[in-house]
């Protein structure tokens, strides 16, 4: 009986295997890439998804949307590759690659991970005078979700970056350092320095 192919995001797999529900139709010699998950930008990260077989009329029970970090080299300009294991590691199959003889070393991705924030709206924390300003030095730090398929972050005490008590903390990549200003997005010429709420004390 054919049957009809859907992506669907993924809860906590990397690849699949290669069982007769997840086989493709008309008997073609399939590549090692069928099984490969698949991941689509969306936001400052990618949603991974599992290609899953349905035979037709029939009610598929697809597993929730996970994000996940976005392969390595797969840039902006790109919307969606193929991952999955090769070898010891994984790999990232970025178009205009086909195959496994272009494919990109890549980490392999941890859906249902939280992933790092890239930004986080600041505001006062604490007593507040009859004015409503912010007394003290300490602000949250609220993190701002990276997907549409994930809701805010708990917010982070910490000491306020910004005279004005209020503002953003930005930072390039989970890896970059942190940088505050009044106004998104930072400018690198006139953006502080400092610590990122998710550092370790």
């Amino acid at each position: 009986m054919p049957r009809v192919r859907r992506w669907f995001a993924a809860p906590l797999v990397v690849t699949l295997a290669g069982p007769a529900a997840c086989s493709s139709s008309g008997g073609q010699r399939r590549s090692p890439i069928d099984d490969f998950a698949y991941v689509s930008r969306d936001g400052s990260a990618c949603i991974y998804h599992v290609d899953m077989a349905c035979p037709p009329n029939a009610t598929c029970n697809p597993p929730p949307p996970q994000a996940v970090e976005c392969p390595a080299g797969m840039g902006a300009d790109v919307t969606g590759a193929r991952v999955g294991r090769h070898g010891d590691g994984c790999v990232a199959v970025i178009p205009p690659c086909a195959d496994l003889a272009c494919a990109v070393p890549t980490p392999c991705p941890t859906p249902g991970a939280p992933l790092p924030a890239l930004q986080w709206a600041v505001n006062p924390a604490g007593t507040f005078d009859d004015a409503g300003a912010g007394l003290g030095d300490r602000c949250l730090a609220s993190p701002g979700p990276r997907t549409g398929f994930e809701g805010p972050g708990a917010p982070v005490s910490i000491v306020c970056p910004l005279p004005e008590r209020t503002g953003f903390i930005e930072r390039a990549t989970p890896d970059a350092p942190c940088v505050a200003c009044a106004t998104p997005p930072c400018d690198p010429a006139t953006a502080v320095a400092v610590a990122c709420p998710d550092a370790a004390p």
